[in-house]
């Protein structure tokens, strides 16, 4: 076995939650009630079935749209003419009666086009299709129903996993408070007999089997502490957004 005066060094940051994050969670536990609305309003493939279901309703409302009437306005402006090869007039001079010239008139001139401006309504309506459209409407209603159906069993199945990770995550906490107790007491054990030894009360196997117990002791706070940060990890993963200091804040109700 290791001596308890060796010190033991992780790579990762067990030891840094240990030492930081770990401490709290004595005295803190997560709200279910608040850890289900977070994860009802973050998580992506809650909004993906949400979205799903307000395009189905359109999709069903247009398709009921088709047993209505159809009003279109309609406005034309027609610009219309016949412009001739010789465009040339003859023009009288306005202050001589018997003086006459020749005028050139343009491609656009007012002489050639007629503009034509008219406004009006359209209305159709199609009275029957065979059946067509109510088949449609009936096609549109059950992929909503549906749609319907698959988001509300997301939130009952996003609400167990939130649930789940919760109690996993409360498992683990009281895993890691009881193996601090378990490190604790093998300590004062093996200084016990190692002090029993020193007095030739003691045996080196026991000594042995004390440094055994308090390695293992220490294994197991570790393997705790891993199997909290897994449980944390995938209370993320339930809740659809990382765990930052103010989600935790929100989270996090006193004893």
């Amino acid at each position: 076995g290791l001596s308890p005066e060796q010190p033991i060094q992780l790579r990762g940051s067990l030891e840094e939650q240990r030492e930081d994050g770990l401490q709290q969670v004595s005295l803190q536990t997560i709200s279910m009630s608040k850890a289900v609305d977070q994860a009802l309003k973050n998580r992506p493939d809650l909004e993906r079935a949400r979205l799903n279901v307000e395009l189905r309703e359109i999709q069903t409302e247009s398709s009921r749209a088709a047993f209505y009437p159809r009003v279109e306005a309609v406005a034309n402006f027609n610009y219309a003419g016949r412009v001739p090869d010789d465009r040339s007039r003859v023009v009288q001079d306005p202050t001589n009666p018997f003086s006459f010239s020749e005028e050139q008139r343009g491609f656009f001139s007012d002489d050639f086009w007629n503009p034509s401006f008219s406004v009006g309504l359209q209305v159709s309506w199609n009275l029957f299709s065979g059946f067509q459209r109510s088949a449609r409407v009936e096609q549109a209603e059950i992929a909503r129903r549906r749609a319907g159906t698959q988001r509300d069993r997301l939130r009952r199945a996003v609400t167990l996993e939130v649930r789940k990770a919760i109690r996993d995550l409360e498992n683990a906490r009281e895993r890691i408070e009881s193996q601090k107790a378990n490190v604790r007491r093998a300590s004062l054990n093996y200084d016990h007999v190692s002090q029993r030894v020193g007095e030739g009360a003691a045996s080196q196997l026991e000594l042995r089997e004390a440094s055994d117990q308090l390695d293992q002791s220490r294994l197991n706070y570790l393997q705790a502490v891993h199997d909290y940060l897994v449980a944390r990890t995938d209370l993320e993963t339930a809740l659809g957004q990382p765990l930052t200091s103010t989600s935790e804040s929100y989270l996090m109700t006193r004893r």
